[in-house]
């Protein structure tokens, strides 16, 4: 089974398969928070705006949910900085006035239909994917797992031609 996030791909090549899986980067940065407040933060994932974030430790890990592809550059993570904060004064204007205490580039695949692959790769007997979750994998991991384990166990599902590898060795 592979199910290895953002490095799917690469453990499909070394069991001699690949999916057409591109690579990206979410900018992810945590945010100064009051450390003393006693009441716990929801998760705010706000669908119509891209933006995530979440209570981490005493903080705020937010993401503008943007997409990088290639080097990281100061351009790209000024441009990804501008964007939290101007999503964050609409959504949460208290948390736009964060400090950024750090940021990091979270790795992740997508494909071309954008939707996720899960089930039997049709070329390798007995190799199963779960990959694609393009920075959902929060949200979607656990609905998608247990579809892959549908699948393993052979039980039919509805989404197994939506989702399944073969639509994308075709």
């Amino acid at each position: 089974m592979i199910a290895a996030g953002a490095q799917a791909n690469h453990l499909g090549r070394l069991c001699g398969a690949a999916l057409p899986l591109r690579s990206l980067g979410r900018h992810l940065v945590l945010l100064d928070g009051d450390k003393s407040a006693a009441r716990p933060a929801p998760v705010v994932w706000n669908v119509e705006d891209e933006l995530y974030f979440r209570p981490e430790s005493g903080a705020q890990v937010a993401s503008s949910c943007d997409e990088h592809q290639g080097p990281e550059t100061t351009e790209a993570l000024s441009h990804a900085l501008e964007s939290l904060s101007v999503k964050l004064q609409r959504t949460a204007p208290l948390l736009s006035r964060g400090h950024v205490e750090a940021h990091l580039v979270w790795p992740s695949n997508i494909l071309r239909d954008r939707a996720i692959a899960i089930g039997a790769d049709p070329q390798r007997q007995g190799l199963y994917w779960f990959a694609g979750l393009g920075g959902h994998g929060m949200s979607a991991a656990v609905a998608a797992g247990e579809e892959l384990a549908r699948i393993v166990h052979g039980e039919p599902s509805p989404f197994s031609q939506a989702l399944g590898v073969a639509r994308l060795l075709e």
